[in-house]
């Protein structure tokens, strides 16, 4: 009696569960694209893997997660 219940909850779980980390991974992609859209429209023209880079990539996307409340 108690598996017919668990199994539904189980499923029910698992689909909010992949809703949950596609709504995640949807945002972190939005947020990937938009700091990479506002370093690349830098006046000073760095360049995508360079250090700076990788400096202003972190900055700008933890900016925008906090921004965003998703961190």
């Amino acid at each position: 009696m108690m598996t017919s219940l668990i199994i539904p909850m189980t499923k029910k779980a698992m689909r909010f569960a992949n809703k949950a980390m596609a709504k995640f991974v949807a945002e972190c992609e939005e947020i990937d694209k938009q700091v990479h859209q506002k370093i690349t429209s830098l006046k000073r023209g760095v360049v995508e893997g360079s250090s700076e880079w990788d400096v202003l990539y972190s900055k700008y996307y933890e900016e925008e997660m906090s921004r965003r409340g998703v961190s």
